[in-house]
This record gives structure tokens, C-alpha cells and sequence, in this order.
């Protein structure tokens, strides 16, 4: 199967993602709403935008956040209650393995780097675990549970150069080598990050504070590291999940505690269009074409379905018991 030439976003079908291979763009044919109410995750295809099936995780797991490969093979779901990591083979969607991680590291997302070649995980106690996708092991685990204080969700590069780290608890943004898998510098004053994007062509990262109102959105520049540009956001609370559409014109942001998606402009760094999705909207993917963002509200269980032309409601279904991350293959 070809292999990735350009990645964008966040990571492997992570947040905001588009992916380019050599034989053209990746067409998305399905979301996936993982329920850590209810242990299983959700299988949506974009044609109908309904549950075709759902596939349970197990009882006492708590999926939380979902990665699929560059080649939409297999997917993999980090389980934050039992430190786990299912391996989903998405042509039948059925668990194909199971990979136990150190007792208690409490992983809370993943990402997949541009080449499929290894995952990672953010670890609530301080760690990224780096996982040998042909193996199916733990390959090497980086901890610092000082820098890593709070450490809630990644973002890589589209090179695969650079790893970043989401630090609630330090409110710091850190900056990891995959070459040599080590830390190579921190940024202070991001309030409380939780999770964090990157553009297209790999210059700029956004962080939302998720702080209450009214919170922040940080633009950070990759090649010096540093804090650029804040855009403060008066009705903003709780801001969770990122995306960044096809042409990197438009980022959209989930505040929870406001009950709203933003439509943020990135050439003048402001809000466009405000949606309201009651109560508590979290997850946010785009489908290829950026026609469509799909995004996940935990107090009712619904996904929604967000046409992004209008920045309308297209409407909205069921899916399994509180609902946080999505994912897209």
C-alpha cells in the first residue's frame, strides 16, 4: 500500500487530519465515536451517518482516544482504566490484539507517526509510551513526570521530526525528538493545555487554553518554539479538541463548558462563526473534502454531523454511552 508524502494535522487520522499519499488523496469512508461510558466504540459510515455496528472493547477498559494507520488497515484504541492498547482490524472490525501497558500508566491518547511505524501514547503519570507498530510492543518508554505533569494529549509533526506534548498540570507545551526520543525544550504560559494541532505545512502548532471564560488560543511557531500570537476568546470555556480544515484556512474548536464549536479564521487569527451544540460537544474530525466536521457531545451521546459551508447543524445520532474522541479512516 503507498505511503504517506504530506501530513497534516495532528497526527495518523487523529484531530483535523488530512492525509496525502502518493496515489492521490485518502477518500474517509467511516468516524468512529469511542464510548468510555459504555466500553465500545461506535462505527459511523459518512454515505448513511448512522451506527452500522459497534464493537465492545471490553468492561472496566475506558477507551478514550483512537489512531488508524496511514493505509486505514488497523486502528488502535488507548484504554485509560486498564492501560490498554486494542489493535482493531478495521476491514472486519474486530479486536485483533492486545497490548498491556506498565500497570497504571493510564493512557489517554495516541498518535501514529506519518509512516505508520510507531505509535505513542500520553500517559497520565507522566510518560509517552512508544510502541513498535510492526511488533506490537512497547518499544521504549520516555518519563518525566516533572515536565510531563498532567500530560493529556500529542500532536507530530508532519515530518515525523518533533513530538508535542499537551501538559495540563505544568501548563507547558513540551517539544520531543522522535529521533533520539528525548525531551529537547519546554514552553511555560499555556494555561492548561489539553490538546493542541498543527497546520498543514508544519509551521504553526495551536493550543487552546481550556481554562474557564474567557480562555485563550495560543499560535506557536515550530521553527523558533515560541508563543506568536494569542487570540482571547470571551465566550469560550473548557476548550478541548482541534481541527484544521483541508487549506488550512479555518480551525475548529470544541468549548465544552460553553456548549459551542468555533470557526476560527487562521489568516487574521479570529472568530468567524460560533455553533451551539448542546451540552457538552468534545471530539471534532473533518471528513477529506473538509465538506463536513463530525463532533461528539458526551452528555447525550450523540454525534453530530456540522456542514461546514453553512456552519450548520446536519444533524445528529446515537452512539454509545459518553462519548470523547473520534476517530476517521
Amino acid at each position: 500500500m503507498p505511503l504517506p508524502t504530506t501530513f497534516a494535522g495532528t497526527s495518523a487520522r487523529g484531530e483535523g487530519l488530512f492525509v496525502l499519499l502518493k496515489n492521490g488523496p485518502v477518500v474517509y469512508k467511516n468516524v468512529y465515536s469511542v464510548n468510555q461510558g459504555s466500553n465500545n466504540i461506535s462505527k459511523i459510515p459518512l454515505s448513511s451517518f448512522t451506527v452500522s455496528s459497534t464493537l465492545a472493547i471490553g468492561s472496566g477498559t475506558g477507551p478514550i482516544a483512537m489512531a488508524t494507520d496511514p493505509t486505514s488497515t488497523y486502528a488502535y484504541v488507548c484504554n485509560q482504566t486498564n492501560s490498554t492498547i486494542k489493535k482493531i482490524d478495521l476491514s472486519s472490525f474486530t479486536i485483533s490484539s492486545t497490548l498491556t501497558l506498565a500497570s497504571g500508566s493510564n493512557p489517554v491518547d495516541i498518535k501514529i507517526d506519518p509512516t505508520g511505524t510507531y505509535a505513542y501514547t500520553a500517559n497520565l503519570t507522566g510518560s509517552i509510551s512508544k510502541i513498535d507498530l510492526s511488533s506490537f510492543t512497547v518499544s521504549s518508554t520516555l518519563t518525566n513526570t516533572g515536565t510531563f505533569n498532567g500530560l493529556q494529549a500529542l500532536s507530530i509533526d508532519p515530518t515525523g521530526t518533533y513530538l508535542y506534548t499537551s501538559n495540563y498540570g505544568a501548563g507547558t507545551i513540551s517539544k520531543v525528538s522522535l529521533s533520539s526520543f528525548t525531551i529537547s525544550s519546554s514552553l511555560s504560559g499555556m494555561g492548561n493545555p489539553l490538546y493542541s494541532v498543527i497546520d498543514s505545512t508544519g509551521t504553526y502548532l495551536y493550543v487552546p487554553d481550556s481554562a474557564d471564560i474567557p480562555s485563550n488560543i495560543y499560535k506557536v511557531s515550530l521553527s523558533s518554539f515560541t508563543k506568536t500570537s494569542t487570540l482571547r476568546v470571551a465566550n469560550a470555556s473548557g476548550n478541548n479538541q482541534v481541527a484544521i480544515d483541508k487549506n488550512g484556512t479555518y480551525l475548529y474548536l470544541t468549548s465544552t463548558f460553553a456548549s459551542i464549536l468555533q470557526k476560527i479564521d487562521l489568516s487574521s487569527f479570529t472568530v468567524s462563526s460560533t455553533l451551539s451544540i448542546p451540552l457538552y460537544p468534545y471530539g471534532v474530525v473533518l471528513d477529506s473534502n473538509s465538506t463536513y466536521a463530525y463532533v461528539s457531545e458526551k452528555s447525550n451521546s450523540y454525534v453530530y454531523k456540522v456542514s461546514l459551508s453553512s456552519f450548520t447543524s446536519s444533524g445528529t445520532i446515537t452512539v454509545g454511552s459518553n462519548p470523547y474522541n473520534l476517530g476517521i479512516s
